[in-house]
């Protein structure tokens, strides 16, 4: 399964996002040749939050543009 430097397949499947509990899918997890988050901009380790879970659209998009990675 390939991985961005954004995705946490395995945690994906059982957790919400770690910043607003919405439920969260991994496109690779889920058969698909790659998770959504390929396309989105690499978080920088500084605004990373370590939990070792995936963020949601709306909150990568939120840490990226907090980060001044851009992200839409």
């Amino acid at each position: 399964m390939l991985q961005s430097r954004n995705c946490a397949p395995d945690a994906a499947d059982t957790t919400g996002c770690p910043v607003c509990g919405q439920p969260v899918s991994c496109g690779a997890r889920d058969g698909a040749a790659q998770c959504w988050c390929f396309d989105a901009p690499h978080l920088p380790a500084h605004a990373r939050l370590d939990t070792g879970r995936c963020l949601c659209p709306a909150c990568l998009r939120a840490a990226l543009a907090e980060a001044g990675a851009g992200g839409g």
